[in-house]
């Protein structure tokens, strides 16, 4: 696969992240960024614990992620649903999700996950 994306929602999952953090700068839309290698991680905390109840019967990670992924019409990058999760989930508890390339499995710097609605 040409992108592939590791969500984990768990205590100290952070350290999943740590090659190559993604802030803005990373955030791309061009058509390039979705055609490199992207080997990212997304995970519910920092190296920290985090919180295992929320609403609904998931975490508050595990919320947050569904109702954005359910908002999505047509596509958006891995780096806006990770920055609208992070800060959901940073608003009703004090937990940082982070969002990040693991270059050893092959991440391509630049390059970008694409998360899909529509369907073929």
């Amino acid at each position: 696969a040409r992108q592939v994306i590791l969500v984990s929602d768990s205590c100290f999952s952070g350290s999943l992240t740590r090659e190559q953090k993604m802030t803005a700068a990373y955030s791309a839309k061009s058509e390039e960024a979705f055609r490199q290698r992207a080997v990212l991680a997304f995970s519910s905390g920092d190296e920290e614990p985090v919180s295992d109840e929320g609403r609904d019967g998931h975490s508050i990670f595990a919320w947050h992620l569904i109702n954005t992924l359910r908002a999505v019409e047509g596509a958006a990058s891995g780096f806006e649903i990770y920055r609208t999760v992070h800060d959901g989930v940073h608003k009703d508890y004090p937990q940082e999700p982070q969002y990040g390339g693991v270059v050893t499995a092959g991440h391509v710097s630049g390059a970008e996950f694409l998360f899909d609605s529509r369907q073929n």
